[in-house]
């Protein structure tokens, strides 16, 4: 902006130099210097229509001490080349959303060409850092002139917490009390609800499992292969997110934990359901698979994200902020008269945010400090 106002101004110099002194060559001279202008800027115009800027999709999730990177996408579909682009961007962890970090890069394209640049985003705590691009500027062969291209969407990375294994111990209180069933059609068993397999009769078979509709239509006798009925204990972990105090250590701590117990109980088999409360609304999710956990850990570092711009962009307005410390507290009274809903048969673990595992009334074990060694998390011992 500032060259453009030299450049103006030298034209206008020139001009009233002409007006005053009647020298043709500076007439000339400022007529070659508007006509410049005119091309530069007719020029970079042409080139704002065919250049853009677009996110990538796709690599938006990393784990935590790993590098994470947003990705964006520059294209030139012009004849011509971008001279030079220069953009400003910002990243921030959605912990702190008022301290950002502020970057710029410069670049260069050729014509009817592509460009990919990463943005490095920190990951020193498990939660979501967000890169913005705030402004994309695109300067004429002589980097006199400028305009703006239109900015993408903000990228969003979500930092998981990293796995642990603890060893488990599970004793059921009474019976088959804490324990859920499931049919397994895969193995013989006794249990009539279930077939393993329908086969042709052998001498010795009871006529009681003789599958008759089957052996009316192939004219000759069917036999039924009972499957079995296999018990297995299934627990709901709650994670309690009331706190008076949220850390980044804490919660890195508190989502570590609740990933080690993830891994753990679907390494071992166990039944188990994640729900939590935020903000007036249940997060429920079903532990059966790997996929299944990490969409769950997702979920579960994106709690409070919106939460956390919403008050970031309320600061400076004294009755929204008002408005939304009572609507903190509001929530935090009714979250703390919530408990989840729990199946029959199912046994229900509290994880609370100092990193403890609660059965009931009793500290079923306690969870090393965010950052410990893989030896720390193994030596956990879970005794339900």
């Amino acid at each position: 902006m500032i060259r453009a106002v030299i450049y103006f101004c030298l034209i206008l110099a020139l001009l009233g130099g002409y007006i005053m002194f009647n020298g043709a060559v500076l007439l000339v001279f400022a007529c070659f210097l508007t006509l410049l202008a005119v091309v530069l800027v007719g020029t970079l115009l042409w080139q704002k229509r065919r250049c853009r800027m677009e996110a990538v999709q796709g690599n938006d999730v990393a784990e935590l001490g790993e590098t994470a990177a947003a990705r964006f996408r520059l294209v030139n579909d012009g004849i011509l080349p971008a001279a030079q682009m220069v953009i400003r961007y910002q990243i921030y962890e959605c912990r702190t959303p008022s301290k950002k970090e502020k970057k710029k890069i410069r670049l260069q394209m050729k014509g009817r060409s592509e460009q990919y640049f990463d943005c490095r985003v920190p990951s020193d705590h498990s939660g979501v850092s967000v890169v913005r691009i705030k402004k994309i500027c695109l300067y004429d062969f002589l980097q006199i002139f400028s305009c703006h291209l239109p900015v993408p969407g903000r990228q969003e990375i979500s930092v998981l917490p990293p796995l642990h294994q603890a060893e488990l111990t599970v004793t059921p209180r009474s019976g088959r009390e804490e324990m859920e069933e499931e049919t397994d059609d895969t193995q013989k068993g006794d249990d009539p609800s279930v077939i393993y397999q329908i086969r042709e009769y052998q001498p010795g078979d009871s006529m009681q499992r003789i599958h008759w509709k089957l052996s009316a239509r192939t004219d000759q006798w069917m036999v039924k292969e009972f499957g079995r009925t296999k018990e297995r204990t299934a627990v709901l972990l709650w994670l309690d997110l009331r706190s008076e105090k949220e850390t980044a250590e804490l919660l890195d701590r508190f989502r570590e934990s609740a990933a080690c117990l993830m891994d753990t109980f679907l390494k071992r088999e166990i039944g188990c359901e994640i729900v939590w409360k935020y903000r007036g609304q249940e997060q429920r999710f079903t532990i059966a698979s790997e996929e299944d956990m990490y969409q769950a850990l997702r979920a579960l570092v994106r709690t409070g994200f919106e939460r956390t711009l919403e008050r970031a962009n309320t600061a400076r307005n004294s009755g929204k902020a008002n408005a939304a410390r009572k609507q903190d507290r509001t929530d935090t009274m009714q979250n703390s008269e919530w408990q989840p809903v729990i199946r029959q048969g199912w046994r229900m673990l509290r994880l609370s945010v100092d990193g403890k595992l609660w059965d009931m009334e009793r500290c079923a074990a306690g969870f090393p400090g965010a950052g410990s060694g893989g030896e720390e998390w193994e030596s956990v011992r879970i005794e339900l």
